[in-house]
């Protein structure tokens, strides 16, 4: 069975901005999620999408999408 994990746009705003103070913890739990992939499903819901592009664009981190 696996077992379903929803990210927040808090969480994915930390694993891009490598100025964020969250960056190397959100990088290290994103890789043991990853590691873990037969177990698990990541979900990530669209309007988590949306909110990570304007978090990012405010921040002045824009090339990740360009």
């Amino acid at each position: 069975m696996k077992h379903c994990i929803i990210e927040d746009t808090s969480f994915i705003v930390a694993t891009i901005d490598s100025n964020d103070s969250f960056h190397a913890d959100a990088v290290n739990t994103f890789r043991e999620l990853i590691s873990r992939k037969s177990r698990i499903k990541i979900v990530i819901p669209p309007l988590a999408i949306y909110e990570t592009i304007i978090a990012l664009t405010r921040k002045g981190v824009s090339h990740w999408f360009r």
